[in-house]
């Protein structure tokens, strides 16, 4: 049973970490009809722009210097997502194929300039110790880090659907 417990709650956050990802392909491709294959490359650059912000700027792990990298990466994704929206993608509505195209040419190009500034050596983001330690229920030895998953997914799950419902951006 423990067995059952440790792989079904991991699963689970494991696939609320795919929701994480897939919700922002999904409404942007469902509210603008943009076919972004570039999605993964704004992670990629919080990403790098996180461990960057956490490893050069701040030489200690606690949990404040990881949220900190975490927001300066989400805020980092976000710019280079709007001003890729703005530069190369409103001169690319009602033409899927060459959003198409230029989409997995942006991540192509994007991919090999980090390549080269960070390298494509293994690197791990540091972590607080509270990030990477386990709950125990019964005799599973669950990690936090899937908690925080899911609840995440659920606080984005709720906020998406009020966008949805109750402004005039998901009415449309």
């Amino acid at each position: 049973m423990d067995t059952f417990l440790l792989i079904t709650i991991t699963g689970i956050g494991l696939g609320a970490l795919y929701f994480l990802v897939a919700s922002g392909l999904s409404l942007i491709y469902g509210l603008m009809g943009v076919l972004n294959f570039a999605h993964g490359t704004f992670l990629t650059v919080g990403a790098f722009v996180g461990l960057w912000v956490s490893t050069q700027v701040f030489d200690v792990s606690n949990t404040w210097t990881f949220l900190v990298a975490i927001i300066a990466g989400g805020i980092a994704a976000g710019i280079f997502a709007l001003a890729m929206e703005q530069l190369v993608i409103t001169k690319l509505y009602e033409r899927h194929i060459d959003q198409a195209l230029v989409t997995v040419g942006v991540s192509l190009v994007v991919g090999a300039i980090l390549a080269g500034w960070f390298t494509n050596d293994l690197r791990l983001m540091p972590t607080p110790a509270w990030f990477i330690n386990t709950v125990v229920i019964g005799e599973a030895r669950i990690p936090v880090d899937r908690f925080l998953y899911i609840g995440v997914s659920l606080l984005l799950l709720l906020m998406m659907l009020a966008i949805m419902k109750y402004t005039r951006i998901g009415l449309v």
